[in-house]
């Protein structure tokens, strides 16, 4: 008799397919629960380096305060063309950088054989300059200085990709230049009611509606595009009239709230409309120069609302807004050097109303914020 000497087999180890997809979607599960605190710890990691961004240029401004008596002022320079940036330099550990602007630099070109430029001109004897002068005009493409970008002046939760060598440096702070288009890049007309103004200088004593309640930087927002309200802002909106009260003497928009009925996509709030050839999407793109849309914002509209302008630039008498990529608000420095963020849900006043000359902000606490002494109440700001 023969006996059936073969084993029973052992049974195999490892996982049946059903089993496999439970593990599977186990890990899915955790990973979908993980990823959005990884991504805040991130956002908080980048935010935390703006802050300290701000807190930079606010201790910047107060040394340069403690020498020069007065803050660094907006139109400075040979054609009244420099942001305060440019003044700062010193005082953000760009003394190199400073030592460039403030010296005659030799003229070069891009293109071999240019022998003059077009717009540089000649001296008073007819002789054609070789060098540039001291503080020159931001507007000169071939001034390599400008090409300079300084780090503290990016905000890192801000997605637009740095600018290219070769082009202007960027900035995702502005300065204040306070409740009233008017006054915004062009000293012909009413002076701005913030920190800032055209070829004028203030100190901590400008502002007495209190150092703590008033504005000096903010974040803006780069063009990362998506046509956000953050990163740009639209041309030749009729947002009202620009009333000269009959003296020739420009008192700002009538109407501010028709930038926001104009610059509105239907589809997507918080942008401009696709397809629209006044969009512009280069705000922040000049940190050295005195242009609104490059180095300011006024606070007529809250933060992260749209920017305007009824006559085809960005740059005199505009409504720029402040913004930032955070998500519910923004940064910003006040003159006493605290960091605050401002949500965009602040109280803003009637945008309806006309751009004030005198007196309390009617666009509520956030205008009350950008004035300097019009005895405003900034209470519930933060």
């Amino acid at each position: 008799m023969h006996r059936n000497c073969s084993r029973a087999r052992a049974p195999r180890a490892g996982f049946t397919l059903i089993e496999l997809l439970v593990v599977i979607a186990i890990i899915a599960i955790l990973v979908s629960l993980l990823l959005p605190a990884v991504q805040q710890a991130r956002e908080a990691a980048r935010r935390s380096q703006c802050q300290n961004n701000l807190k930079q240029l606010g201790l910047a401004m107060h040394n340069y305060h403690s020498q020069h008596k007065m803050f660094a002022g907006m139109g400075m320079g040979d054609d009244r063309d420099l942001s305060p940036f440019v003044g700062l330099l010193p005082f953000l550990d760009e003394g190199a950088l400073w030592e460039q602007v403030s010296n005659p630099q030799p003229v070069t070109f891009y293109t071999p054989g240019d022998t003059q430029r077009t717009d540089f001109g000649t001296n008073q004897a007819g002789v054609v300059r070789t060098a540039y002068p001291p503080f020159p005009n931001s507007g000169w493409g071939e001034y390599r200085v400008w090409d300079s970008q300084l780090n503290v002046l990016l905000c890192p939760s801000d997605g637009a990709p740095k600018p290219s060598p070769r082009s202007w440096g960027d900035t995702n702070y502005a300065a204040n230049w306070g409740d009233n288009a008017a006054g915004v890049r062009d000293g012909d007309i009413r002076k701005c009611r913030g920190m800032f103004e055209e070829e004028a200088l203030h100190g901590l004593k400008a502002a007495r509606d209190g150092a703590v309640n008033t504005l000096l930087f903010a974040e803006i927002g780069r063009n990362n595009g998506d046509r956000a309200f953050q990163g740009g802002g639209l041309r030749n909106v009729a947002m009202g009239a620009f009333d000269d009260n009959g003296g020739g003497t420009a008192f700002g928009f009538s109407n501010p709230s028709l930038c926001v009925d104009a610059a509105t996509d239907p589809n997507s709030p918080g942008r401009y409309p696709a397809g629209n050839a006044d969009w512009d999407g280069n705000r922040g793109q000049d940190w050295q120069r005195n242009e609104a849309f490059d180095t300011g914002f006024t606070t007529i509209l809250p933060p992260n609302g749209p920017s305007c302008t009824r006559d085809g630039n960005l740059n005199d008498n505009s409504v720029i807004s402040a913004g930032s990529y955070h998500g519910g608000g923004i940064q910003a420095v006040m003159v006493d050097g605290s960091v605050q963020f401002i949500s965009d849900t602040i109280d803003a006043g009637d945008d309806a109303l006309p751009n004030p000359v005198a007196g309390p902000s009617p666009y509520g606490v956030w205008g009350a914020l950008g004035t300097r002494s019009a005895g405003d109440s900034t209470e519930g700001a933060f």
